[in-house]
C-alpha cells in the first residue's frame, strides 16, 4: 500500500494514499466529533464542507482549528 506525507497541526504524518481530508480530521482532530474549520495549504475549509470528496496529496499542510460561533 503506497503512502503520502503530510503534515496536520505541525506533525509529520503519513497516511494510506487516497486518505480523504474528512478521515485525516476524524483521525487526528484534537477536538473530537465537534465541528471543526482547518487551514489546507492556507486555504480555509470548514468540516461541514465535502470534506469526504476531498483527497489529500503528498506534502499537504493541514491545521485544525476549534469551530467557535458566536460573539
Amino acid at each position: 500500500m503506497s503512502e503520502i506525507r503530510v503534515t496536520i497541526c505541525g506533525e509529520p504524518c503519513r497516511l494510506a494514499a487516497g486518505a480523504t481530508l474528512a478521515q485525516a480530521i476524524e483521525t487526528y482532530s484534537p477536538y473530537g466529533q465537534e465541528a471543526v474549520i482547518c487551514r489546507l495549504n492556507g486555504q480555509m475549509v470548514r468540516s461541514i464542507d465535502d470534506t469526504e470528496a476531498h483527497v489529500l496529496r503528498d506534502g499537504d499542510v493541514l491545521e485544525i482549528y476549534p469551530l467557535i460561533i458566536g460573539g
